[in-house]
């Protein structure tokens, strides 16, 4: 849960800023990769979801910035791509 806070709230910072979208995606995994590590998970099994959740994030921002026009559509994007990954990881249980 504290995963989709923090990519909420990245998608709309990043969404208010010049900067590319892979900065904000790098820095949304190293985020996560640095919390895996202090809660006691390995370092490769960090390393991997850290790749795994920078290219997700860095495909959502990309999707977020091209639409960020249409507040709408956006509004929708944003919510579904929040909610992708939870049904990915409980629709194999």
């Amino acid at each position: 849960m504290p995963t989709l806070i923090l990519l909420l709230f990245m998608a709309y910072a990043q969404d208010n800023s010049n900067q590319p979208t892979y900065i904000w995606a790098g820095g949304f995994a190293l985020i996560n990769l640095v919390l895996t590590i202090i809660n006691g998970g390995g370092l490769l099994g960090g390393v991997i979801g850290a790749v795994i959740l920078g290219l997700y994030a860095w495909g959502y921002f990309a999707i977020l910035r091209k639409f960020s026009d249409q507040t709408a559509l956006w509004l929708m994007l944003c919510v579904g791509g929040l909610v992708l990954p939870i049904i990915a990881v409980f629709a194999q249980a």
